[in-house]
């Protein structure tokens, strides 16, 4: 090693400015080659000085505060490439003489001038310090700003690290980067912003930070994203948005929905800043009526023509109403609908109709049906005072209807309708009513409160046949004279029979497992056969004479079914 001897020889020298963008100088670059010589004397068959030189370079890559090279010295550098030739021919054998070929990168500060302001901070500080770990420096600045005063920033900033050095991304690249988003933070005691630092020092946060590192390339990226909604609430760091819809189905029923969400606006983490969102979202819900009711005073008048004249307002209640609270992203959306569907009330909604029909008997019927469901918890009312309090008004309904059609019936107006049946139905859920009431003009049913109803009658039918009385007149042949006719002036017995047959109402007294007379009806059916027996001279247009009964009976079963039958006979009048 004694005798070794080098001498070195510049092959080059190039330098490079770096820039961020087109203004920022961020660091030079000065390449050297250089070509090393060397003579082994001692030891023309010894490689040991070959192999040295190749072990001192082997380093090559790592920056060094200084290297020397032959008497002349680099400082902030690294080696980028070592090549050590070798051939047949004497001047590079590896053994009495060789040369080894080094290229020699160093790094020096730009200017970095133009970025010492107090958007950036310390940053050209660090980057002047690090010119030789940071390759690479990119921002971008996107601000929209909405017609109703939303707004959206997304600040990205992107460091990428000089070859070698991909390790140092997580801290140094994500440090820098922090450093510049930071830098553009509203402080409070300045008092002139950039229009985005206006923004966000009125929104008083500082967004949803984001970053990712790729350990490959060496590059960091830290992302402020900003989505400021129309409606920002700063007593409660909350901001929120919604939309309306407006429908109008087939039947005339107008539906008027708002969708909206509800965000938390401050950069304070855990459970506290989005249970503000949470919080907020019974006033929103409470305020969306008022809301719909403005779109739909505005909108439906733009429909089109069909809509016409006074509309029922929507109701205050929801029709429905969705919340969905998303943790991770401290989000709260809902949904809201209203309606003026006149069958949708404050506590349940009613689906009616009315059926209206007449027989060949000429007999009119109504039929009202009504079904409820609930809108609060199962169960959550009393199905019997839905019941009582909407079926006393079903006969008004069902009557007006019918009124309206009663011309079309043949008969208009001037029937008596009684109550035939009544049925209801409660669903087991706890949620589903359902009732059905029907009235009849057949004069055999029996009104509520009449005499016959009294009696216990709910129906009752009359059948009269008579026999009319015929002159007893007598005619005899006689020779030469022709026929004989002996009238003695008198006739034969006329007769009526009457046919009475009752439905008895549901007293357990009728019932033949414990029978009682139902003797109430049976009177009430007997008058009625006297009447209809003292109106046969009436009816037939013969003088009032004797009339006497000749048969009387009667007789009930386990259906609580009466009949009642009377035969009277009676002479025609001289």
């Amino acid at each position: 090693m004694a005798a070794f001897t080098t001498c070195v020889k510049s092959k080059s020298v190039d330098f490079q400015k770096n820039y961020l963008g087109q203004n920022i100088n961020n660091f030079d670059t000065v390449t050297t080659q250089l070509e090393v010589f060397f003579a082994n004397n001692a030891n023309s068959n010894d490689l040991t000085t070959w192999l040295a030189q190749i072990a001192a370079w082997k380093t090559a890559g790592d920056f060094l505060p200084t290297l020397t090279v032959h008497g002349l010295t680099f400082t902030n550098c690294r080696v980028t490439s070592v090549n050590f030739p070798t051939s047949d021919g004497g001047m590079n054998s590896a053994i009495k003489r060789g040369s080894i070929t080094i290229t020699i990168e160093e790094r020096y500060a730009g200017d970095l001038t133009n970025l010492d302001s107090d958007n950036y901070s310390n940053l050209p500080t660090l980057l002047a310090a690090q010119v030789h770990t940071i390759k690479d420096v990119s921002e971008e600045l996107t601000y929209n700003l909405g017609v109703n005063g939303q707004f959206s920033l997304n600040h990205s900033v992107s460091v990428s690290m000089a070859d070698g050095q991909a390790a140092l991304a997580k801290t140094l690249g994500l440090q820098i980067a922090g450093s510049i988003l930071d830098s553009y933070l509203p402080d409070a005691s300045a008092g002139v912003y950039t229009s985005a630092h206006d923004v966000l020092n009125t929104a008083g946060q500082e967004g949803l930070l984001s970053s990712s590192i790729n350990q490959i390339t060496g590059e960091a990226t830290y992302t402020r994203k900003i989505d400021l909604l129309s409606n920002v609430e700063t007593s409660s760091n909350t901001s929120s948005t919604y939309a309306h819809s407006l429908s109008l189905d087939k039947e005339g029923v107008i539906q008027v929905s708002e969708k909206g969400k509800i965000i938390p606006t401050s950069p304070v983490s855990g459970a506290g800043v989005y249970s503000d969102a949470v919080a907020n979202l019974p006033a929103i819900l409470a305020a969306a009526g008022g809301r719909c009711s403005t779109v739909f005073t505005t909108y439906t008048a733009k429909l089109d023509q069909s809509i016409t004249g006074t509309l029922d307002p929507l109701f205050g209640t929801a029709l429905k109403v969705s919340r969905t609270f998303n943790e991770i992203s401290q989000e709260v959306s809902y949904s809201v609908t209203f309606t003026n569907d006149p069958t949708f009330g404050s506590s349940y909604t009613t689906d009616r109709s009315t059926d209206i029909g007449k027989d060949r008997n000429g007999i009119i019927t109504l039929t009202e049906k009504s079904s409820f469901i609930q809108h609060g918890e199962k169960c959550d009312s009393d199905p019997i005072t839905i019941y009582a309090n909407d079926s006393g008004g079903s006969f008004g309904r069902a009557f007006a209807q019918y009124g309206n059609f009663s011309g079309g019936l043949e008969g208009g107006g001037s029937f008596t309708f009684k109550l035939a049946s009544r049925s209801l139905s409660y669903s087991p859920n706890g949620k589903n009513l359902s009732y059905s009431v029907s009235w009849t003009s057949d004069n055999s049913v029996s009104a509520s409160g009449s005499a016959a109803a009294t009696a216990g009658i709910t129906k009752i039918s009359t059948d009269i046949s008579d026999k009319l009385p015929e002159r007893m007149r007598q005619e005899f042949p006689i020779a030469s004279f022709g026929m004989l006719v002996h009238d003695p002036d008198q006739t034969t017995l006329g007769s009526r029979s009457v046919s009475i047959t009752a439905n008895l109402d549901r007293a357990g007294a009728y019932s033949l497992n414990s029978p009682a007379l139902p003797s109430a009806a049976i009177a009430y059916m007997a008058n009625l056969a006297r009447t209809a027996l003292l109106n046969v001279f009436s009816d037939l247009g013969l003088a009032s004479n004797d009339i006497f009964i000749t048969e009387c009976n009667y007789n009930f079963n386990s259906k609580r079914n009466v009949n009642l039958n009377v035969t009277a006979q009676y002479i025609q009048a001289r």
